[in-house]
């Protein structure tokens, strides 16, 4: 018998009965002070069953959640705490887990999978750690789950190739085996339809594109220019990618035929690591500047204008990822003792939160719904995999093993 199958008596008796008893609006309200289990760093807005935006877990959560089980009050999206599309009894079970400290806050994301590496291959979990599945016993790296789901790339071997994984594991496929060339950076485009990479040979680097189902390989550049870091348009037709072909480098944009190549940057700084937010409006970079050596946190229009730094100070900004909803950027900070902590913050750069609080953290990615963290940290001594809420709350060792596990991606649910 589940849990949540043990508690409902208990949940029936402590939560339904003041639901039904509060009428409309309920009794007055409790200070939920004295329930408090995990409280957390700073507040995030629409956290699942924060249905009072306190940001922290209280007995006032469970009771509106099953206000709108029994039909008292409209069912809203953030009631559906487990991501199952429906709001039930365990999505307020789960709220009062966290009352009661039996789980951390924010509640975990249940919705996608988790994919990393290890000696031991690739291995696919759920999101709280739970079901891992080693799909492939092959060293790789970089495994990163296609948007639609149902299959992952990877780069493994000597020179470094670009295979496509599905997620049972049973088929795979090298996309990118290209003799004394190493393939690295792969990404796919927002249908799955194609996989974008940068290629190396002799000293140079171009972005080359691969149509997954065909095989059809386009060059977009082929000049020595040393390309690298494509991320896709939302709407598949552009990349953008970093690039020295003018002597220094800034952040370009071309079309997935090869044509409109366009400097975006245009600037005197040096400018790496795009990321595209998912409305197509914005990019976000690293540069660091001519002026002081400074590396900070930068985002632009997507055509190149409205350039804002969104970071200012002496420490080294960089690796930034929009969130899925292109409300927040996540990346890494290191200062002088050289640990890199994740850093969360709003997307014209206020709302700073140390999400690793001091301890490390490295190559992070985003739940699908935005509201956590997967990455990597050593801690403890060796790296594993842990996830935090963009607030700073709830961390979770998703591994704890005497070895090393590397390289996370949080996708999509295929079931």
């Amino acid at each position: 018998m589940c849990w949540f199958q043990r508690s409902i008596p208990l949940v029936v008796m402590i939560v339904v009965v003041p639901a039904l008893v509060g009428g409309c609006h309920g009794g007055r309200e409790t200070d939920p002070t004295d329930t408090q289990a995990a409280p957390v760093v700073t507040a995030q807005d629409n956290l699942p069953g924060d249905m009072n935006d306190s940001g922290s877990p209280d007995i006032i959560d469970a009771i509106i959640i099953l206000r709108m089980v029994v039909g008292v009050i409209d069912q809203t999206d953030q009631a559906d705490c487990n991501g199952d599309g429906a709001v039930n009894i365990v999505d307020a079970i789960l709220v009062l887990r966290c009352v009661v400290g039996v789980d951390p806050w924010p509640i975990a994301a249940l919705v996608g999978q988790i994919a990393y590496c290890s000696s031991d291959g690739v291995i696919v979990c759920d999101p709280d750690g739970t079901d891992a599945d080693t799909i492939s016993p092959i060293l790789s790296h970089h495994p990163r789950w296609a948007p639609l789901g149902g299959w992952l790339s990877v780069e493994r071997g000597v020179p470094w190739q670009i295979w496509r994984l599905r997620e049972d594991g049973h088929v795979s496929y090298a996309v990118y085996n290209i003799a004394d060339r190493d393939c690295r950076n792969a990404r796919w485009s927002p249908d799955s339809s194609i996989i974008a990479c940068a290629v190396s040979h002799e000293g140079d680097k171009d972005i080359w594109v691969q149509h997954v189902q065909t095989g059809a390989i386009v060059i977009l550049t082929g000049t020595a220019s040393y390309d690298d870091r494509p991320t896709w348009a939302p709407n598949g037709l552009r990349l953008a990618f970093q690039s020295a072909r003018e002597g220094r480098y800034d952040i370009w944009a071309i079309n997935r035929d090869g044509s409109g190549l366009t400097n975006l940057t245009n600037s005197e700084d040096a400018c790496y690591e795009p990321d595209w937010r998912s409305d197509g409006q914005r990019i976000c970079y690293r540069a660091t500047e001519a002026s002081t050596d400074e590396i900070n946190i930068w985002a632009m229009d997507a055509n190149g204008s409205n350039q804002q730094r969104l970071t200012d100070d002496p420490f080294q900004d960089w690796n930034p990822k929009w969130s899925p909803d292109g409300m927040k950027i996540v990346y890494e900070r290191s200062g002088d003792d050289d640990v890199p902590n994740l850093i969360v913050i709003n997307a014209d750069g206020s709302g700073y939160v140390d999400a690793t609080g001091g301890l490390g953290g490295c190559d992070a990615e985003w739940s699908p719904d935005s509201s956590k963290l997967v990455f990597v940290s050593d801690r403890d001594g060796d790296r594993d995999i842990y996830t935090v809420g963009a607030n700073g709350g709830g961390l979770r060792a998703i591994t704890d093993t005497p070895g090393d596990e590397w390289d996370p991606h949080w996708g999509p649910d295929t079931d």
